[in-house]
């Protein structure tokens, strides 16, 4: 029995890694002698750079730089790949949710300055083509603190002019007062033959109802009220750059970075989970497999936009090797998902949350109730 196990990270309970191990333990109870590939991946957001550096070797490097709060600073980690020429960053880690404490959650004052001083951190060690991971954001600022950060001058109402000098961070509060964008600093890098991939995990636009701030901008700390001014903050960004399609799948990814980074820096957008797994070989790790399990924080219709356990189900289905999916929590869309014809190929789904237990509780014992669940999950399939 050769049994691959690549989860996601769960948020704020374990990283890809351990949920990795955690469901190698629960399987190796049932198949002690089984194969095990170990093979934790992310989806562009948190987890992306370790998945990479782990999957094609390279050097971890440490940079400090603003966190997503006004007086937050954080150690921030990224990735230089073998090519030496390449980078790999990930936004969570300078600027995500889980780096701000639950009672000051707010994306209308958060700000991706961060992830643009690890980008410059980058590119100041040589490197030319930088992969941005992008999902678990703390932000709505629609890259605007990013590119910031990269040497883009935004002018205001007032008469300020916030470049990568000033104190102050651009954030979702800032972007109804912009007045004017100069982006000489972004041709620039351009011109040095600098390109910019992000990663994202969602096909959301940047404003509307399905647009980065409706959407996402609640899960964040936004209220009703935040989530209209984001909104309408968005709305007048784009309209500044009418040039850019702001409506294009994926510009609403990590509160509108996406849209940044190609409207602002000259980037292009690209699903981080296909990125990843072709980083870790998944298909080829796929030859001679029996089972998958993969897993995720929580399952629901979002999963279905670029989600990492939709990308492993969608690579192991054309291979012909069953998934079990093994989360968090589920919606009851997602629980239909095992029923033929649905829009995940998954052959069970199991969640810790079904367990009666209090979220603090599954989060705080999180690995050993995953091996528990891993172990339950393989017994059961194996008497279908």
């Amino acid at each position: 029995m050769r049994i691959i196990c690549a989860p996601d990270s769960f948020k704020e309970s374990m990283s890809a890694a351990q949920a990795a191990a955690a469901m190698a333990a629960g399987a190796r109870r049932v198949f002690p002698n089984a194969a095990l590939d170990l093979c934790p991946i992310a989806d562009g957001g948190e987890g992306t750079v370790h998945a990479i550096l782990q999957a094609c070797g390279g050097a971890e490097r440490t940079t400090a730089v603003r966190g997503p709060l006004s007086g937050m600073f954080v150690e921030a980690t990224w990735g230089r790949l073998p090519d030496g020429r390449t980078a790999i960053v990930e936004l969570p880690a300078a600027a995500g949710l889980a780096l701000v404490p639950r009672d000051r959650r707010n994306p209308l004052h958060a700000t991706t300055f961060g992830l643009g001083q690890l980008v410059r951190a980058a590119i100041e060690e040589g490197c030319t083509s930088i992969i941005i991971g992008l999902g678990g954001s703390a932000t709505c600022d629609g890259g605007c603190g990013m590119a910031q950060a990269l040497g883009v001058r935004f002018a205001l109402n007032d008469g300020r002019v916030l470049d990568e000098r000033s104190g102050e961070s651009m954030t979702g509060a800032h972007l109804p007062a912009i007045r004017a964008i100069d982006r000489a600093a972004a041709a620039a890098m351009a011109s040095r033959g600098i390109r910019m991939i992000a990663a994202n995990d969602v096909t959301n636009p940047l404003h509307g109802p399905r647009g980065s701030a409706h959407v996402f901008a609640p899960q964040k700390g936004a209220s009703p009220a935040d989530v209209e001014q984001l909104d309408a903050g968005l709305r007048h960004l784009a309209s500044l750059l009418p040039e850019i399609d702001a409506q294009a799948p994926g510009m609403g990814a990590a509160g509108g970075c996406g849209y940044g980074i190609v409207a602002l820096l000259g980037g292009s957008l690209r699903r981080g989970i296909e990125l990843v797994l072709e980083a870790v070989g998944f298909d080829q790790r796929l030859s001679g497999a029996d089972l998958v399990l993969t897993g995720e924080g929580r399952l629901d219709e979002q999963s279905l936009s670029g989600k990492a356990v939709s990308g492993v189900a969608s690579a192991a289905a054309k291979r012909g090797v069953p998934v079990i999916a093994l989360v968090g929590d589920a919606s009851p869309a997602a629980r239909r998902w095992t029923e033929s014809h649905s829009p995940m190929p998954l052959v069970a789904l199991h969640a810790l949350s079904d367990s009666g237990a209090a979220i603090e509780t599954l989060m705080a014992e999180g690995p050993r109730r995953l091996a528990d669940l891993a172990e339950q999950a393989i017994a059961a399939w194996l008497k279908r």
